[in-house]
């Protein structure tokens, strides 16, 4: 019997993965560190431990399309195959809905909605893994474990993840994960949800770092600063020689960009003069303390 564990975790991954302190979870992760295949794998590991568990997959890629979608795809395939190969040396069992696809056939199964994983415990019963699109008119079938993926490209995410609250609020045992670099700007409801707070410093560490975010959610944030003290350099865009993130964003024509995909930078402000953040803080803050005129109605002086 082969001992190499199935997936190979990188070390940044491992903590998110074997955590099982917190029911709701979010990565702050560096573009390409991995997000769907740590998230893929962690949803087909609590399907072997739990007969008749069921996870939904909510992914943006399946909106989003194009090569997104086929990289997603991919991750799919090569964690099933991966998975198949070692419940066949225990006798047990895998099936999916893309057994025996190539990639482009895959990826329409994955488009369709109708990319559904099964890890058989015996010949009844089984635990599940599925992938449906992020959208708010259906989350109100979403009893399930949750996998969310890259949420900050979810346009409406806000009522998405209003409409899972009930869920996990009437189940213990239900959990939810979620995944994405920040957000261009602090419009979208994951800037909220994932910000460190004001004046947090990291230090480099290859495992990354926890923090608490503004919201009080665990985050967990990976940076490619985290990644090259791993030993994953990042690579000169002519040339293929590794080079190190600082030499990498020295190349980079936008500076910003770069800090938010590779550092996890949360840039405040977008195109309002005032940020909605902001304004809420504002408004928390002076509530019961301001005063209020009605301009609509005509002043007599």
């Amino acid at each position: 019997m082969n001992n190499e564990p199935a997936i190979q975790m990188r070390p940044w991954a491992k903590q998110p993965f074997w955590n099982r302190k917190y029911r709701i979870q979010a990565w702050s992760w560096a573009r390409r560190s991995g997000k769907s295949f740590t998230m893929g794998a962690r949803g087909l590991d609590e399907n072997l431990a739990k007969a008749g568990n069921l996870n939904t997959y909510l992914s943006a890629s399946v909106k989003i399309g194009g090569e997104f979608l086929k990289k997603e795809a991919l991750v799919w395939q090569i964690l099933i195959d991966a998975y198949r190969r070692a419940l066949s040396e225990t006798g047990g069992k895998l099936t999916s809905s893309i057994d025996g696809l190539g990639i482009d056939d895959v990826c329409e199964v994955f488009e369709q909605q109708k990319l559904e994983c099964r890890i058989w415990h015996t010949n009844t019963i089984y635990s599940r893994s599925i992938v449906v699109a992020a959208n708010p008119d259906t989350a109100v079938g979403y009893g399930a474990n949750l996998f969310i993926d890259e949420f900050g490209r979810i346009r409406d995410f806000q009522a998405v993840w209003e409409a899972v609250q009930p869920f996990m609020a009437e189940n213990p045992e239900l959990f939810a994960i979620l995944a994405s670099t920040p957000p261009p700007d602090d419009a979208h409801f994951s800037y909220e949800m994932t910000a460190p707070p004001p004046g947090t410093e990291f230090t480099i560490n290859p495992e990354g770092n926890w923090y608490i975010s503004e919201m009080g959610i665990p985050i967990h944030r990976v940076t490619a600063d985290d990644r090259y003290a791993a030993g994953f350099p990042l690579y000169h865009p002519i040339t293929g020689e590794a080079i190190s993130p600082e030499e990498d964003r020295a190349l980079a024509h936008d500076k910003t960009a770069w800090d938010r995909n590779n550092r996890c930078t949360y840039t405040r402000g977008g195109t309002s003069a005032v940020s909605l953040m902001a304004l809420n803080y504002a408004m928390e803050a002076g509530k019961e303390k301001g005063i209020a005129i009605d301009i609509t109605e005509a002043l007599s002086l």
